[in-house]
Order: C-alpha cells, then sequence, then structure tokens
C-alpha cells in the first residue's frame, strides 16, 4: 500500500515537469520508505528526501492527510506540508519549491523536517528508528533508477535499486534495514 501528497510527474526524457511532495511505501501496514521526488523540464527526476525506516517500525494509525496538512501548487510553484503519527511518535514536514514562470526550471526548493531545514542538491537520507528519531546517514549512492517515472508508483524496480544501492555504499543503512 502506497500514500502519496503531490503531483506526479513524468519519465525523465519527457519534457514536462512534476513533484512528489511524499510518497510512503507501507507493508503489512508498517512504514519501509518515504521519499519525495522532482522533475524539470530538462532534467533527470531526482529524490529530494528518503526516510527509510525500521523493519519493527510501528504500525501507521495515522498518516497525515486530513491533519493539518496544506497544499499549495501551480506550474511554478508549490508549498506543502504534512505530518506522520505513527505509534507514539510524530514526523512533520514540509517541501516548497519556486521555478520560473516561462521556462518552469527550477529557482529554489526548501525541505523542513521536525523544524530542521535540509539541502535538496544531494537528497538526504535519513534513518527512523521504533521510537521515531531520525538520523541522517551520509551517502554517495546514485539515488535515482534511470528509469524512474515518478508517475508510475505500480513499477518499484527503480524504488528496490535506490535502496539496493543506498545497502551497498552504507554499511550503517544494510545493517538498519536487515536488524530484526
Amino acid at each position: 500500500m502506497t500514500h502519496s501528497v503531490g503531483m506526479a510527474g513524468r519519465p525523465k526524457n519527457d519534457t514536462s515537469r512534476g513533484f512528489i511532495g511524499c510518497m510512503m511505501v507501507f507493508l503489512d501496514e508498517r512504514p519501509t520508505i518515504c521519499f519525495g521526488a522532482q522533475k524539470r523540464p530538462s532534467g533527470e527526476t531526482h529524490y529530494t528526501y528518503i526516510l527509510l525506516f525500521a523493519p519493527d517500525a510501528p504500525k501507521a494509525e495515522i498518516f497525515g492527510f486530513g491533519k493539518g496538512n496544506v497544499i499549495t501548487e501551480a506550474p511554478d510553484h508549490a508549498n506543502i506540508a504534512w505530518k506522520y503519527e505513527m505509534g507514539n511518535f510524530v514526523i512533520d514536514m514540509a517541501y516548497a519549491y519556486k521555478s520560473d514562470k516561462n521556462t518552469l526550471e527550477l529557482t529554489s526548493e526548501k525541505l523542513t523536517i521536525n523544524g530542521e531545514e535540509y539541502a535538496t542538491e544531494t537528497p538526504p537520507v535519513f534513518l527512523v528508528g521504533t521510537d521515531g528519531k531520525l538520523k541522517r546517514v551520509f551517502t554517495k549512492a546514485k539515488t535515482v533508477g534511470p528509469e524512474l517515472d515518478i508517475g508510475r508508483t505500480q513499477n518499484p524496480t527503480a524504488l528496490l535499486q535506490t535502496i539496493e544501492e543506498l545497502k551497498k555504499d552504507s554499511q550503517e543503512i544494510a545493517a538498519f534495514l536487515t536488524k530484526k
């Protein structure tokens, strides 16, 4: 099961643009991965952030929708905010971007997680423990699959490739995702 907030984009060889503010993937009612992605007319799709949840994360009780979310979007800007409540922890997130009105090329992006702002040029990767605490992990892994199409969530190949690349690049991520 997946939940998403935001507008889906197009394949990287398309000249259109789009974004996914939040895509949360669940397995057996437990969050496994959450990510955002951005596609500009002249660029590849890239992740804006990645959250990897502990394999024994609490089941999702409430997933943000209707809990104070803000969504405003137009071709040249977007501003979204959402909240996750899982077990006894909350993750507050917000993402905004602006682009040139004529070319729609990105001019600014802002990602905020639990009140802290993060750059999105190299997408921040976080491990989310069972207590809801986030730990940022720095990685040089290639975090965009060549065929990633953020508009086709039924094909998880690129997402699975990204997870495998992250595990190969970081022993910490590999250990975190395999612990039981």
